[in-house]
């Protein structure tokens, strides 16, 4: 049985930053439990984002921390625990790290961590407790437990006369464990990152200090990711079941995201944009703003398509070809690359212009483009340039007539 991973966090004021903690891990296809302490008025915050929400005393924090313990360790369908603060987030790399190592370890712990600053931007890594009293001992934030050792313990991770210290005390226990790992999220080029917003427990300040001395450096890159994930979970957009987001790619406010679309690296989609359901947008595909794809769209690597474009069900947008703004391709197009084998190996595509409408089933042949304000019969297989403002159709297709519109 495949393990199912459950998010749990406690909740206390920092409402803004706490909406993008949620949007981010649900876009990775995350449950998410929260514990909070306001009452009806975080109750109500969390379960309208779609959080599993239990009400319980801010103080003490032991028991408050144990909470989301013992709900876990009545859950059937939840096999492991990922213990995060409700400011603290993990990319896609750490989380598949998670789960390729819970099929080995009952605990996973992580040595080191990097802070962000929302205030200004800034970004540090930290190597965690190495060079201290408690070097040796992983840091808390991204720790995976699974259900036996949870059993084990009868839920009750954080002790009463245990240390002070939320991740000390529960080292106590689970350095027990024998069947555990501790990991770099730097060295599988991953981030975890506790985001320092002014109301923390440990300002960014006084981190910066207490790392000073160490001179570790974070890279442009994962300062750009950083970056990224901050500004992605700012947005507002809608996300169906089984859709991972990578991190590197840039989805614009009020897009809608049906169940079961494929979404690869470094892809860009515009505001107010729907992608619909088991379509695949492959990496480097640009979409603009207010599109529109049906269902079962294949828009391949490097594409790009303008804005107040639509697409029927079912087309296929070969590699590198260029789509207009204001264009209507209805369903079952195929802008093909398929090589002629007589001229070698090598794919050729165009695009089509702006203020075109493209018929159902009709076939762009490869290295030919159609143009501006054109129009093109259903079913028809194109293999000439089409110019701006003409009507075609037929297999193949021929001229009909100025599209004087």
């Amino acid at each position: 049985m495949e393990n199912k991973f459950l998010i749990g966090t406690v909740f206390w004021k920092r409402y803004d930053l706490f909406k993008m903690f949620v949007r981010h891990h649900q876009r990775m296809g995350l449950d998410i439990l929260v514990i909070g302490s306001e009452g009806e008025k975080s109750k109500k915050f969390c379960e309208d984002l779609g959080c599993i929400y239990i009400e319980h005393p801010n103080s003490p924090l032991h028991l408050k921390f144990n909470r989301r313990v013992k709900y876990f360790l009545n859950q059937e369908k939840y096999s492991h625990l990922i213990l995060l603060g409700s400011d603290d987030f993990i990319d896609d790399v750490v989380l598949s790290e998670i789960k390729e190592l819970s099929k080995k370890y009952d605990v996973i712990s992580w040595k080191d961590i990097y802070y962000h600053n929302i205030k200004n931007g800034n970004s540090m890594y930290s190597n965690g407790y190495k060079g201290t009293s408690r070097s040796g001992e992983p840091l808390a934030p991204g720790r995976c437990i699974s259900k036996k050792v949870v059993k084990q313990l009868k839920g009750n991770l954080w002790s009463t006369n245990g240390p002070a210290t939320p991740d000390a005390n529960v080292w106590g226990k689970l350095k027990k464990v024998k069947n555990k790992i501790n990991v770099s999220c730097k060295e599988i080029g991953g981030v975890i990152v506790d985001v320092k917003s002014g109301i923390n427990q440990h300002s960014y300040s006084l981190i910066t200090m207490l790392n000073k001395h160490k001179k570790l450096k974070i890279t442009e890159n994962v300062k750009k990711k950083i970056k990224n994930m901050m500004e992605q979970s700012k947005k507002e957009y809608t996300v169906g079941k089984n859709v991972v987001i990578p991190p590197n790619s840039s989805i614009g406010n009020n897009v809608d995201i049906s169940d079961f679309v494929i979404i690869e690296d470094n892809v860009t989609i515009g505001d107010n944009t729907k992608i619909g359901p088991f379509s695949i947008i492959r990496s480097g595909a640009k979409i603009g703003k207010n599109c529109s794809f049906t269902a079962y769209c294949e828009i391949r690597d490097n594409v790009v398509i303008g804005n107040n474009t639509k697409f029927g069900s079912r087309c296929t947008i070969s590699a590198n070809a260029i789509i207009g703004s204001n264009t209507t391709v209805k369903y079952g197009f195929v802008l093909t690359d398929t090589p002629n084998l007589k001229e070698g190996d090598v794919k050729s595509v165009k695009g089509i212009g702006d203020n075109s409408l493209i018929g159902a089933n009709v076939c762009l042949m490869p290295g030919f483009s159609i143009g501006d304000n054109c129009i093109i019969g259903a079913c028809s297989q194109v293999r000439s340039d089409i110019p701006v403002d003409e009507i075609w159709y037929g297999s193949p297709a021929k001229f009909y007539k100025k599209n004087n519109k």
